[in-house]
């Protein structure tokens, strides 16, 4: 993750590949982990509460990096 971004934004001979490729590789290290916490989550839990894990799993990763976000603004 840590190439892929700066490969996107130094990207000097504007190639639409170059793009695509970071994109793409953005994507897959994104997805991955949070798809891999959610499994690991329904692993835990009873059938019954599957839908509820995986959602509650989401909100928490969103939830959490909003405030991150929100306490990097106040700091800054």
């Amino acid at each position: 993750m840590l190439v892929a971004i700066p490969i996107c934004w130094l990207n000097l001979i504007h190639e639409i590949w170059i793009y695509m490729a970071s994109l793409t590789a953005l994507g897959f290290l994104i997805y991955g982990p949070v798809m891999l916490i959610s499994l690991y989550a329904l692993d835990l839990v009873p059938k019954k509460a599957a839908g509820m894990a995986a959602g509650f799993t989401g909100l928490w990763l969103c939830c959490r990096n909003r405030s991150r976000q929100c306490d990097y603004e106040h700091r800054h």
